[in-house]
Parts: C-alpha cells; sequence; structure tokens
C-alpha cells in the first residue's frame, strides 16, 4: 500500500476535523492494531481508505484511520507537538 501524501490537498483539513491519536516515536502502528485485536478480535484488518491512508472500522459510527505522516509544516499547521505522530 502506498504511504499517503502529507501534503496532498485537503489532508490538513481533515485532519483538523477528526479526534487524532497521537503518539510518540516509542509506540508502533503495529502495537496499536494489537490493542484493537485483543479488545475487540472480531474485527476486520485495516483496508486501504482515502489517498491509500488505512482504515479500521470498529463500530457503526467510528473508525480508526492511519498512520498517517505528520511532517514538520503539517504538526505546526495543526499546532500539533514535534513528538507527534498519528
Amino acid at each position: 500500500m502506498p504511504a499517503p501524501d502529507a501534503a496532498a490537498p485537503g489532508l490538513p483539513g481533515f485532519l483538523a476535523a477528526c479526534h487524532l491519536l497521537l503518539l510518540d516515536g516509542q509506540v508502533e502502528p503495529s502495537d496499536v492494531a494489537a490493542l484493537i485485536s485483543n479488545r475487540q478480535p472480531e474485527l476486520a484488518a485495516a483496508q486501504p481508505g482515502p489517498g491509500g491512508i488505512p482504515e479500521r472500522r470498529l463500530s457503526r459510527h467510528s473508525r480508526l484511520v492511519g498512520p498517517v505522516p505528520l511532517d514538520a509544516p503539517l504538526r505546526a499547521e495543526l499546532g500539533l507537538p514535534a513528538w507527534a505522530r498519528a
């Protein structure tokens, strides 16, 4: 699956409208996937969503999208700390 482009038009607006789970460099996306799988083993694996960003449906009204690469300009635009990964 190709990595999503952090500079893609609309990505900052999309992220600004979402609840973000920010991770530091010590937490890997696979750690989050393992936690979800342990909590809800019946969930399907993540599928590519818009822009190639992995997406996992958690319930009828919620989904987890990411990881999303956050380069320095995007973090600054969203007002996120330098250590943030989403």
